[in-house]
């Protein structure tokens, strides 16, 4: 890799570190700085201009972990936090964990609780990362065979829907409905979700009971 290559890698990984660093002063010039880092793999291999030092990642979350100038001094979940507002980027932020080895995913939950923001153990966290993470990473693994669920991943980063409709829409889930105990009440409902061969496959099923 050329060299100037690697100094403009070290200066965004620089910035993008800083920034972080100042938190809400820098805010709205974080996920802009992740993306371009993700998307040009600059995370990969970058050159810290003063000391002139190399320092090459094959792991994502090394990187975000590692104090700077290595890498950002921080972790997943608080990049996640900062970029809030840009699903895109999170979405990306989610991928480059997801699928670069070893590491599945280190995703921590944070609750904001009465006396602020506070980090807690994401253990429990860590096999479906945030159920918004988990919604998009299963259309994201189906998007690859499917440009259907590829145009409503799309939707979902772009804001115009919500992750359950998109999910029902691909068929990766079942629409829910909720009925009371009052049964005329509950037919009432019925009627209104189920399509007329819906019903009458309801209406066996009841009857074979």
């Amino acid at each position: 890799m050329k060299k100037e290559i690697l100094v403009r890698n070290g200066k965004r990984v620089d910035m993008l570190s800083r920034s972080i660093k100042e938190g809400a002063a820098s805010l709205e010039n974080i996920p802009g700085l992740i993306r371009q880092v993700i998307e040009e793999e600059m995370w990969r291999k970058h050159l810290h201009q003063e000391t002139g030092e190399v320092f090459t990642f094959d792991n994502f979350k090394e990187f975000v972990t590692a104090p700077p100038p290595q890498g950002l001094g921080t972790n997943v979940a608080t990049l996640i936090r900062l970029c809030a507002d840009d699903p895109l980027v999170v979405d990306m932020i989610d991928e480059a964990v997801q699928f670069t080895p070893p590491e599945l995913s280190a995703i921590s939950q944070y609750v904001k609780s009465e006396n602020g923001d506070q980090q807690h153990d994401g253990r429990k966290y860590i096999a479906t990362g945030t159920s918004r993470q988990a919604g998009l990473r299963k259309l994201r693994q189906h998007a690859e065979t499917n440009p259907k669920v590829e145009q409503l991943r799309q939707a979902v980063l772009a804001g115009e829907m919500s992750i359950n409709r998109a999910l029902i829409e691909s068929g990766l889930r079942t629409e829910r409905i909720t009925i009371t105990r009052d049964p005329e009440k509950a037919a009432e409902v019925l009627k209104r979700s189920f399509s007329n061969e819906e019903l009458q496959q309801l209406i066996r099923l009841l009857r074979s009971y």
